[in-house]
Parts: C-alpha cells; sequence; structure tokens
C-alpha cells in the first residue's frame, strides 16, 4: 500500500501547504524566541539575544529544516 505522499506524487494531486509559523528560534542559553525580537534576521548568521545578551549561531539551517521535517512527517502520518 502506498503512503499518501507517494499516492499524491504519482497522481499529482495537491501538497498540504505547510505552516511555517510554527518554526521558532529561540536562545540557546535562555530559550527566548529571537525570531520575536525586533530586526531578527537569520542572514546575519549570528544574533545576540536581547534579553540575556547571549550570542546564537543562527548560520546553519539545522534547526529549521528538522522543525520542517517533524512538520511533514505529521501531515503524512494524518493522511
Amino acid at each position: 500500500m502506498e503512503t499518501r505522499a507517494k499516492e499524491n506524487m504519482r497522481t499529482g494531486a495537491a501538497i498540504p501547504a505547510i505552516d511555517l509559523s510554527r518554526i521558532k528560534w529561540t536562545c540557546k542559553k535562555c530559550g527566548a524566541g529571537l525570531d520575536l525580537q525586533t530586526g531578527f534576521d537569520t542572514d546575519k548568521k549570528k544574533w545576540k539575544c536581547t534579553e540575556c545578551g547571549s550570542k546564537n549561531d543562527v548560520s546553519s539551517q539545522k534547526e529549521f529544516f528538522e522543525t520542517l521535517n517533524h512538520i511533514i512527517k505529521e501531515l503524512v502520518m494524518e493522511g
């Protein structure tokens, strides 16, 4: 039996939209939401947390893709 994702790819069915607002960037030291801070930009590579002053590396998209993969797995399981 095909998974729903494989069936959608084979038949050309629409793939559900992914809610990227579920992807959050947080300070590694205090857990504050970096993406909620004014001017936050992943293109800056490093971000200084306005809550605790800790510098966070945001150059790696690893966290983004791990969360995205988790969301996709949830969508596949729902189908």
